[in-house]
């Protein structure tokens, strides 16, 4: 931005803030700077209050801007609505004197008489002639010159006081003195302007320096995930397991498994799964009573096993501030870990068996949210729901497990293979409720 423009920003300000004369100083001093400036003409109008001040303003617009149809249009109403002073009647026309009688010259004869100048009645008596103007010398001419220049100011000092005299008279009477301080407000402004300008180059010089750090930077981070793990991974190391998640808080945590307990759960859930058939109590029969059909399911709400969580779900509990956002929480944590594979089998996992997979069954996912829950230190009434997940309110199969949650004051109905709602079942669900240990 400009000088002028500074000005005229700041002029605006005041004459807008009712400080008009204040206004008035700067947009003068910015018409010195660009003469032609319509903006800066037109609110130094305005700073003016009478009409004949606003007329004489608009005459000096006209001079460097002619045939502005504005100032052209106002000066024209502003003439029209001032009434042009009339002119005084003409005085009337002296009474010349009476001619004394003449006076007698008996020195003089009638003849030198006669050839003397008849003297008009009231004129005055004629001036001598004056001596004719000597020739010009280079003396007279030079000295002046050498004279003038041993007290003028500088060119361009003269030249800055003849415009601000001219700018004085121009514009309505303003004193000279108010422009010799705008000149200083100016000349402040410049000083303030150069500090700036050093500033903004320093700040230009430190930002050129952050740009290459941080280019620097976005290459070492571009290398570090190449072989760097970020949240959510699970993985194994000195006998432990790591599993490391992002919160909905976007709080990076990781939770700690002794390989020794992991190694339980797997050979718990095979030798489980290998005796499935010989053992009647891991199977549930399920009858439909709107097909009449009868369904032989394996008794998921048996793998449900909250002991494998109990060193860290009761801090997640009580940081969470709800019960609704500790249910989303372990919601979150369970979909960004484990990953929807497949309908309903006949093979569950243990909920660490599921963490280590890194995903599994709809049954899976379902008995591993259900054990987090169950650790909590609360007594909620939770149940797996078999389910036709095409005919919620009216099953005709049994290919679905999700998770009933009645907390004394809510009922939710989970679906853990969902990323995105964690209750898409708006209208209910009618299928088989089994309550887990």
């Amino acid at each position: 931005m400009s000088i002028a423009s500074e000005l005229i920003a700041r002029a605006v300000d005041l004459s807008r803030a009712g400080r008009r004369v204040e206004a008035r100083g700067l947009l003068q001093e910015a018409l010195l700077q660009e003469p032609a400036n319509e903006r800066a003409w037109l609110w130094y109008v305005d700073t003016f209050q009478t009409a004949e001040e606003r007329i004489k303003a608009l005459r000096g617009m006209l001079t460097f801007l002619p045939d502005h149809p504005i100032a052209t249009r106002a000066l024209a109403a502003l003439e029209a609505q001032t009434p042009r002073p009339t002119a005084p009647p003409p005085a009337p026309a002296p009474v010349p004197p009476i001619a004394p009688p003449p006076v007698a010259h008996p020195a003089l004869s009638p003849e030198i008489l006669a050839a003397l100048p008849k003297k008009k009645p009231g004129s005055a008596p004629a001036a001598p002639p004056r001596p004719p103007p000597k020739a010009p010398t280079p003396a007279s001419i030079l000295a002046p010159a050498a004279q003038s220049r041993a007290w003028t100011p500088t060119n361009g000092a003269m030249i800055a006081l003849l415009l601000l005299t001219l700018l004085a008279f121009t514009f309505g009477g303003v004193g000279l003195v108010q422009a010799i301080s705008t000149r200083s407000q100016l000349v402040n402004l410049q000083q303030a302007n150069t500090s700036l300008n050093a500033q903004v180059l320093t700040l230009a010089s430190q930002l050129t320096d952050e740009k290459s750090r941080t280019q620097t930077l976005q290459t070492e981070l571009a290398d570090l995930k190449k072989t760097a793990l970020l949240p959510p991974y699970i993985s194994v190391a000195n006998r432990n397991m790591l599993i490391a998640f992002v919160t909905t808080q976007q709080k990076r945590e990781v939770w700690e498994v002794s390989f020794d307990t992991l190694e339980y759960e797997l050979q718990r859930g095979a030798y489980v799964r290998y005796n499935l058939d010989g053992d009647s109590s891991m199977w549930l029969i399920l009858n439909n009573e709107y097909t009449g059909e009868s369904y032989r399911v394996v008794n998921m709400p048996a793998f449900v096993d909250p002991s494998s969580f109990d060193q860290v779900i009761p801090d997640l509990y009580s940081e969470a501030g709800s019960d609704d956002a500790f249910i989303r929480e372990v919601w979150n944590i369970v979909t960004q870990m484990a990953t929807y594979s497949g309908d309903i089998g006949e093979t569950p996992r243990y909920p660490l068996e599921t963490f280590l997979a890194g995903g599994g069954d709809c049954e899976d996912t379902s008995i591993l949210f259900a054990s987090m829950i169950r650790a909590a230190p609360v007594s909620w009434d939770v149940q797996l729901v078999f389910m036709d997940i095409d005919n919620p309110t009216h099953p005709l199969d049994v290919n679905h497990v999700i998770v009933y949650i009645n907390t004394g004051s809510r009922e939710y109905r989970i679906e853990t293979t969902e990323h995105k709602v964690m209750e898409p079942y708006t209208d209910g669900v009618n299928g088989w409720y089994f309550r887990v240990p």
